[in-house]
């Protein structure tokens, strides 16, 4: 009987769809990999055919099943073609594994801008921008090789990845020879590589050179400012955008919400906020940022609110709250929270240990942190340097100094935050000779020291009566250009004070444009009796029109030596409702 030899027509759109669809069983692997039905019909797949079937391995995302058909390529011997090359490049792409994409371009000898564009677009979407990049710059010196819009787009994105400001420059010269510079799509990609890469004259020279400019090209400038901290001129952009009859879409408003930052900006967030739930847009990622807003107005109970109606409350949402609660030294609430985290089963990182140990810290509850403790071993976290130096702090205000400095040397790196919170540890209990001893052992460490360092040293120092060490440290500070920091200058009027050196800690003070500065002086005229230049000082302050505070009223109260000067500080509590405290 005669037999009729299958036409690969008939087999093509079965194997096309047994590679998008069917399952990994290992027979229908070892089948495929025997090229089962070309090879029974005696029929040998064109380079087109592995194309196609490549293409659907891109699609089920099936590494084991991308393997199967590149040995199959292999054995045919096609996998050094360029349009074999870019297919297996994409599916090892899509498949995850770019590091098997690599090794497929580096055997394909003659390249063309197919298999360019594959492996560059393939960096881009692994994130390795700097060999996105460098590819990119190596197929420049090919002959022959056309520089179309979707290659200079992902160059433009390396750019972006990597902040490489003047590469991307050089390839923005190379879109404008090519014409592009127009293009909506090449064109947004370039105002979001300026805007990542901190030249926002850059970007707005595109944006405005581009005629049509979509939600995303609006997008992209808006957010590049609030990447910036320019929350006023992003929120003028959106505003602008508005106007201009462009709608926001998603991740603006996820951006926008972010530049409501300030008291200032507090009624425009409250109405970005309204068109958010307006919109439909509010989900977890708007509902954090809206949390972050609240807390940064100091309003709680609005923060509260927007985590309470939160359909997932993560480890994300808890932890901006708990924060917002401790900066704002609501501690009790924000342990209270914890608490209700850890009932909810949200699982605590290292950021959220932190904040509740520094809350202990601030309440004295030394209780509440042994069992954070508890719960920092359970997840595995006490090895961490962050944990332990809360810890340290946690011991030095709660429960012992003693208990501080064995943790402090179990510690395998100490480092300047290691070193600066056990220095301010002694200098808070009254061990200041112990204290320049471990400064010493700091410096032999050469750690360098930061302002927190040099803040406890200078306490020491004017407790001790040690001026000539005082004045070393005064020095150093000068060469580092600390001298300008407020709180810096503050404890340096006080050493200087405390060594019972009043004219060196005028000098310093110098009319500093800081009211902390001034109390700080006015104090130091008090305690040494002086106290007609505390008051000659707090009217100088005043001319300043500096403002006040509560401790300024302290000063002025101790510096009163008659009933008239009294009257008129009394007239000043009442001014600035000080006299309910």
């Amino acid at each position: 009987m005669h037999h009729v030899r299958p036409s690969l027509k008939l087999y093509k759109p079965f194997l096309f769809n047994w590679v998008k669809h069917a399952s990994l069983s290992p027979i229908l692997s070892h089948t495929l990999h025997k090229a089962y039905l070309p090879r029974q019909a005696k029929v040998t797949p064109t380079v087109h055919d592995y194309a196609g079937w490549l293409k659907g391995c891109t699609h089920s995302l099936s590494l084991h099943k991308a393997h199967v058909i590149h040995a199959d390529i292999v054995d045919n011997g096609l996998e050094f073609l360029p349009i074999v090359g870019s297919a297996l490049v994409n599916m090892y792409s899509k498949c995850g594994s770019f590091e098997d994409a690599c090794k497929v371009f580096d055997m394909v000898s003659v390249r063309d801008v197919v298999l360019w564009s594959a492996i560059i677009v393939a960096c881009a979407n692994h994130r390795h921008a700097e060999k996105g990049l460098h590819l990119f710059e190596q197929m420049q010196l090919e002959e022959g090789i056309p520089l179309d819009k979707q290659l200079l787009t992902y160059a433009v994105k390396a750019c972006a990845g990597m902040r490489a400001l003047e590469e991307g420059r050089r390839t923005h010269i190379i879109i404008t020879k090519q014409g592009l510079e127009a293009d909506e799509f090449v064109g947004n990609s370039l105002v979001d590589m300026y805007c990542k890469c901190g030249s926002l004259k850059d970007a707005h020279g595109v944006f405005d050179y581009v005629g049509i400019r979509d939600v995303v090209f609006w997008t992209a400038l808006i957010c590049g400012h609030v990447e910036s901290s320019l929350n006023k001129e992003a929120l003028k952009l959106f505003w602008k955008m508005h106007e201009e009859g462009i709608k926001p879409n998603r991740i603006t408003y996820q951006c926008i919400i972010r530049a409501c930052s300030s008291v200032e900006t507090m009624e425009e967030g409250k109405k970005i906020f309204a068109d958010i739930v307006k919109l439909g847009f509010f989900d977890s990622h708007v509902g954090v940022d809206l949390i972050r807003m609240y807390c940064t107005f100091e309003n709680l109970n609005d923060a509260h609110k927007v985590f309470s109606v939160l359909n997932a409350q993560d480890i994300v949402s808890y932890t901006v709250l708990i924060t917002g609660y401790a900066e704002q030294e609501h501690g009790e609430e924000a342990l209270r929270l914890y608490k209700g985290m850890r009932k909810g089963g949200a699982k605590p990182d290292e950021a959220i240990f932190v904040c509740v140990l520094k809350i202990c810290s601030q309440l004295g509850a030394s209780q509440e942190a042994q069992v954070i403790y508890f719960d920092i071993m359970s997840e595995g976290l006490d090895s961490l340097l962050c944990i332990k130096q809360s810890l340290m702090d946690m011991y030095i205000k709660c429960v012992s100094l003693e208990d501080a400095f064995a943790l402090f040397e179990s510690f395998t790196i100490q480092d300047v935050v290691s070193f600066s919170t056990i220095i301010a540890g002694y200098v808070l209990h009254g061990y200041d000779t112990e204290c320049l001893k471990l400064f010493e052992d700091m410096q032999i460490s050469r750690i360098q020291p930061n302002e927190k360092t040099y803040t406890s040293i200078l306490k020491a120092c004017a407790r001790l009566k040690k001026l000539e060490y005082g004045k070393h440290i005064h020095n150093h500070l000068m060469i580092l250009g600390f001298e300008s920091d407020v709180f810096i200058r503050s404890t340096l009027i006080d050493m200087y004070a405390g060594c019972r050196r009043v004219e060196e800690a005028c000098s310093i003070f110098s009319e500093g444009s800081d009211v902390v500065l001034w109390n700080t002086m006015m104090g130091i005229y008090v305690e040494h009796d002086l106290n007609r230049q505390a008051l000659q000082l707090y009217e100088q302050l005043c001319h300043q029109d500096l403002g006040s505070s509560y401790v300024t009223l302290l000063w002025l109260i101790k510096a009163c030596s008659d009933i008239e000067q009294g009257r008129r500080t009394h007239t000043l509590a009442v001014k600035q409702g000080w006299t309910n405290k």
